[in-house]
């Protein structure tokens, strides 16, 4: 082949094992190798896991990924190794808008099964972001019609039970399917270096937990730094149960709205009442 006829060369990258990973160009190599091309132009480039993942993300633009799982997969071990990075931090690193970002990274709510569907392309991306919207028990569920409906017939099928399993959710009429699970968050570094320059830290965390053990100091130290010791859980658990709360509050708003508009108001008892619904009269 002759390297003109291919005018912008494919960007690549050595490997630990001696092999060449594409980093950019991956259509241009396969329609390369449908011609029978012997050699392609090619520009290599050193980079790490991270630095090709970014660089990938980068030059392949908005376009959705081959395998939307793996580059979740990969988003998220970015943001495990650099614990200081936000998803907003990372989505301008990448050069990609917060929101999908946050899109792809929900992908790993998927159930496994669902997970390779995607990946194989039997789910389409889209029908697969509404899908991990639901709870985790439902995907095994509504599989087969994420795989056959467009996205318009599969949102007519599942959003109108996921609506009633949240208002009952709010209501107080059903329990959550998945209990509530802390969220492991790493401490920022400048939170972590105060603490190892102050040992009082350590002190107080490993009295009040009543540690025995140095094993059960280290694990607390590790939790501790991962927002998973007893007092963050805590803090977690309060926090879910108060948006659970504002929901709720939300949720009678909306149904006293819709009772005025149905010209029927709400009886006293359903009422409100605050300071601010009394004034003093003027003199």
């Amino acid at each position: 082949m002759h390297e003109r006829r291919l005018p912008v060369p494919i960007t690549v990258r050595l490997r630990e094992d001696g092999r060449y990973e594409i980093i950019d160009g991956i259509q241009r190599y396969a329609a390369a190798k449908e011609l029978e091309w012997e050699t392609i132009p090619a520009e290599v480039v050193q980079a790490t896991d991270d630095e090709a993942m970014i660089m990938a993300l980068r030059l392949n633009g908005i376009s959705v990924p081959p395998k939307p799982v793996e580059y979740a997969h990969q988003l998220r071990k970015i943001l495990s190794r650099n614990p200081e990075w936000t998803v907003g931090y990372l989505a301008g690193t990448i050069n990609q808008p917060r929101d999908w970002v946050i899109r792809q990274l929900d992908l790993m709510k998927l159930h496994p099964q669902v997970q390779k569907d995607v990946d194989a392309g039997r789910i389409t991306v889209r029908n697969a972001y509404m899908l991990s919207r639901a709870p985790q028990t439902w995907h095994l569920e509504f599989r087969e019609a994420a795989a056959v409906l467009s996205y318009d017939e599969f949102c007519a099928k599942l959003l109108p039970p996921l609506k009633a399993w949240r208002n009952r959710i709010v209501q107080g009429r059903q329990k959550v399917d998945e209990p509530f699970q802390p969220v492991a968050s790493v401490r920022s570094m400048k939170v972590l270096r105060s603490a190892l320059d102050k040992p009082s830290v350590a002190d107080i965390l490993v009295v009040e937990n009543k540690c025995v053990t140095f094993a059960d100091a280290f694990r607390l130290g590790v939790a501790w730094a991962l927002n998973l010791d007893p007092a963050a859980v805590q803090a977690q658990s309060v926090a879910a149960q108060r948006k659970l709360e504002k929901l709720q509050q939300q949720e009678d708003r909306r149904i006293r709205r819709r009772r005025r508009e149905a010209g029927n108001p709400p009886s006293i008892n359903q009422i409100p009442i605050s300071k601010s619904s009394f004034k003093e009269p003027k003199e």
